[in-house]
């Protein structure tokens, strides 16, 4: 199925989007291309470059991170999924044909099974250089968002009967940049991430990722994290962990309509910025396995 998406891709145009959002994707790649080695560094710049042409603002491993999210908001999905939002109901409140439908296209299409086709992608020598490049730019997108709670649940209630679609229907009494959602107030790392950032990056986008990374990284060192942890690539793990984060965390003590409170920010902030940093050295890990051979 991915491979079929190559010929519909040089059909698209670039444009600038500002769209976890640009920031936190950034910093992640950024986290991640500090934490891998020489050679998978050089192979990964080599198949991003390959397509510098095409995409000129995001012709960086770092700003590549976006490139999906741009690709998606011109309504061109390619049948990659970002996440693996389960189900949450805590209450019984939803309806139960909806929950069962969507249970049913969740099982068949997940972001869990989007990586495993595209890490298999990336290591098979049969595969073709533009698709390899094709499926790094997918795998660097996609990592963090499999860390981004609200891509890992659909709340169901009263008022969400049919999902609250990852959160972007719980509406909140806040405003960053036009938005006002829970998930958007994820998105934004908790309201830190303020910049819309301007593609190709300039000098203040530069200071302000470097300043983000920096934040993220001195609260959570790679050193803070268990070798096990980092190593984990049971993706199903992976969406499990963020799901419980979005249950017992992004959904807790705020309801539709609530104006944020400082506590739940704070709080949340810290954990969004530990699963960036995680993110950020599982990303390292993963593409240091796949490159740690040449191809």
């Amino acid at each position: 199925m991915l491979k079929k998406t190559i010929f519909i891709l040089f059909l698209t145009f670039t444009l600038n989007l500002h769209s976890w959002w640009d920031s936190s994707h950034i910093v992640i790649a950024k986290i991640a291309k500090e934490n891998m080695s020489q050679n998978a560094k050089e192979k990964c710049d080599n198949l991003i470059n390959f397509l510098s042409e095409y995409y000129p603002n995001t012709s960086t491993f770092e700003t590549s991170a976006v490139w999906a999210d741009q690709m998606m908001n011109k309504g061109i999905s390619f049948g990659i999924k970002h996440g693996f939002a389960k189900i949450y109901d805590p209450n019984n409140e939803g309806d139960e044909n909806a929950k069962t439908k969507y249970a049913i296209e969740l099982e068949s299409s997940n972001g869990t099974k989007s990586l495993n086709e595209i890490i298999k992608a990336l290591k098979s020598p049969k595969t073709n250089k533009l698709e390899k490049a094709l499926m790094l730019r997918f795998l660097i997108h996609i990592v963090g968002d499999m860390h981004q709670p609200l891509h890992c649940i659909n709340y169901y209630s009263k008022e969400f009967k049919h999902g609250d679609f990852f959160g972007c229907r719980f509406y909140l009494d806040y405003s960053l940049n036009q938005k006002n959602s829970l998930h958007a107030l994820w998105d934004s790392a908790l309201l830190r991430d303020d910049l819309w950032l301007k593609l190709p990056l300039n000098k203040e986008g530069e200071d302000y990722l470097n300043n983000f990374k920096s934040e993220v990284t001195i609260k959570f060192p790679k050193s803070s994290f268990l070798e096990d942890e980092i190593e984990n690539m049971d993706f199903d793990t992976w969406a499990q962990e963020s799901f419980l984060i979005g249950k017992n965390h992004a959904y807790e003590n705020i309801h539709p309509g609530d104006r944020p409170s400082d506590a739940y920010l704070i709080e949340n902030r810290n954990i969004a910025y530990r699963q960036i940093a995680l993110s950020g050295y599982r990303l390292a890990y993963i593409l240091n396995d796949i490159f740690k051979e040449s191809f």
